[in-house]
């Protein structure tokens, strides 16, 4: 349920003007999710989000997004400030948002 809670989170605010992620499970899914939809790699077996994030937004520089939920959701992953380590379910939330089939969709 915990989760399913964060996606949900993630996905309504970026649906929505002026939100920020409140925690490490957000930004794993968000991340996961934002590296899924812009084709860029993260790098595989680390699990230290604070460089993992750093390093996605490095590479995301020029992309550019193809929707507003997709700038939203680099608004607010660039805002964000983690906690370094990932622990297992925030692990589960990064590969869901890299697989994920159906963004924006509750």
């Amino acid at each position: 349920m915990v989760l399913t809670l964060a996606r949900d989170s993630i996905i309504l605010k970026c649906m929505r003007n002026h939100n920020s992620i409140l925690g490490n499970y957000e930004c794993a899914y968000a991340l996961g999710l934002m590296s899924r939809l812009s084709g860029i790699a993260l790098p595989e077996g680390n699990t230290d989000l604070k460089m993992m994030l750093n390093e996605f937004l490095e590479k995301s520089k020029g992309y550019k997004s193809v929707s507003e939920e997709e700038r939203r959701l680099l608004h607010i992953l660039a805002a964000y400030h983690p906690a370094a380590e990932l622990d297992e379910q925030a692990m589960e939330l990064l590969k869901w948002g890299m697989t994920e089939e159906h963004p924006w969709k509750i």
